[in-house]
């Protein structure tokens, strides 16, 4: 096994009384520290990552992250004949085609359900339980660490910053936290699942990923003015096929205002939940423990006593489909103004230039006239109609434009869905629209 840390060592100790499993050797930075797990008798701690690949080594589990020893060594170890078993969903989302290659070239077992979500058994469930069937959506809360600090900031109206601490003290969050609170942790979890799911290969900088690090307790106001909450979310989708059998996909990962009456938004803390669209079952929702030593411990332990079992490949078959990453959807944007005669309809004849149609504006009383913040929800639109108008905000455009001449190209109302993208962002009003931060959710 490369690692010994948290999941390392509950790995060692939920198979301590297994008699089918003998752990050879561990592999790890510092042999001389001290572990908080008893070490196997006869497995011998070491340094040297070379040793895992010797003849008395059958199956390599790899716990220890990392995106390129860790890489490395899995790459050589199925060259050699070794089963692998990893928790290391930012190795696998990079490296997905090659990981894949090296596993069915040689039909060497490659497990990783512990690198998706913890201890919900997502993998599994859509390799077998769904075997047969065909996905068409995946919505889900992915990281547990950033779903802990929103159920925090809505529960107790607090902000991102204040929650953030409490959480890197309770070892929720890393001291740099920049993997969950940006999203990128989630992102390459929502990789897996797409290249499982849908047989395609995602670039992860290609598609749409926000993290929650700009959202604010007035948010969660506005959402509950909406009997909404907001969540951190995945979601991938696959198009029926088209003309000559290609199909679709689109990815984004975003916080989004979720109706409180939905499954989702029920699920709280550190919980992961993910929600599948198949065509032959519908919704499924599958939720629980998304991180934590035990959890996913007891994921890589399940991996370990399948390798018996006859083998798949582990990422199932490429198929004929494309990315499409300017998806639609009702859009979430907040606002702050100066309290000015004009103000909104100057915000939304931009939306109108974009041709985006407002479907609400939101705002809570007015304590400060120099910040005074709304927020607006749009009917459905594309993300590039978005990004297109803070684009302008960004460039200050705007300061000239004869708004009696604004072309009227205002789309038709669209369905009201239960999740909305929150793209929001901060600008001042004196006395035209002027981008002064960046985009924020």
């Amino acid at each position: 096994m490369m690692g010994g840390g948290v999941v390392g060592g509950g790995v060692v100790e939920i198979l301590a009384k297994h008699a089918g499993v003998k752990f050879n050797r561990i592999c790890v930075r510092d042999a001389s520290k001290a572990r908080d797990f008893k070490i196997p008798e006869g497995c011998e701690v070491t340094t040297n990552v070379d040793s895992l690949l010797q003849d008395d080594i059958d199956c390599v589990v790899e716990v220890a992250g990392g995106t390129t020893i860790a890489y490395d060594l899995m790459l050589r170890a199925m060259a050699a004949g070794k089963s692998v078993v990893t928790a290391n969903k930012a190795a696998i989302s990079l490296h997905l085609d090659e990981l894949s290659e090296a596993s069915t070239k040689v039909q060497a077992p490659f497990l990783y359900e512990a690198a998706v979500c913890g201890g919900i058994p997502i993998i599994n469930t859509i390799q077998s339980g769904l075997r047969g069937d065909s996905i068409n959506r995946i919505v889900g809360i992915m990281n547990g660490t950033t779903n802990y600090i929103l159920s925090r900031m809505e529960k107790e109206g607090v902000q991102y910053l204040d929650v953030l601490k409490d959480a890197q003290d309770l070892g929720y969050a890393e001291a740099d936290p920049a993997a969950d609170v940006e999203g990128w942790d989630a992102r390459s979890k929502l990789c897996i699942l797409a290249k499982l799911s849908f047989g395609h290969t995602l670039d992860e900088q290609a598609l749409y990923c926000q993290g929650l690090t700009r959202v604010s307790k007035e948010d969660f106001e506005y959402a509950a003015m909406m009997d909404s909450t907001i969540k951190l979310l995945g979601v991938t989708t696959a198009s029926e096929e088209e003309e000559g059998g290609t199909r679709t996909v689109k990815a984004y990962l975003s916080p989004m205002l979720i109706k409180k009456s939905t499954p989702i938004a029920s699920a709280s803390g550190a919980t992961n939940l993910i929600s599948l669209n198949s065509k032959h079952i519908g919704e499924s929702v599958y939720m629980g423990a998304g991180a934590g030593r035990w959890p996913t411990a007891q994921s890589v332990v399940a991996d370990i006593l399948r390798i018996g079992a006859p083998y798949s490949p582990p990422l199932g078959a490429s198929a004929d489909a494309r990315f499409e990453r300017d998806f639609e959807s009702r859009f979430y944007l907040r606002c702050v103004m100066k309290d000015q005669i004009g103000a909104i309809a100057r915000l939304t004849g931009l939306l109108a230039d974009a041709g985006i149609s407002v479907f609400s504006i939101l705002q809570t009383p007015i304590t400060d006239r120099n910040r005074v913040a709304c927020a607006v929800v749009t009917d459905e639109c594309r993300l590039s109609q978005v990004e297109g108008v803070i684009s302008r905000l960004t460039e200050g455009i705007g300061k000239k434009t004869n708004w009696s001449k604004r072309p009227n190209r205002r789309s038709p109302r669209a369905t009201v869905r239960d999740a909305i993208p929150c793209l929001s962002w901060l600008c001042e009003e004196s006395p035209e629209i002027q981008k002064t931060t960046r985009l924020v959710p």
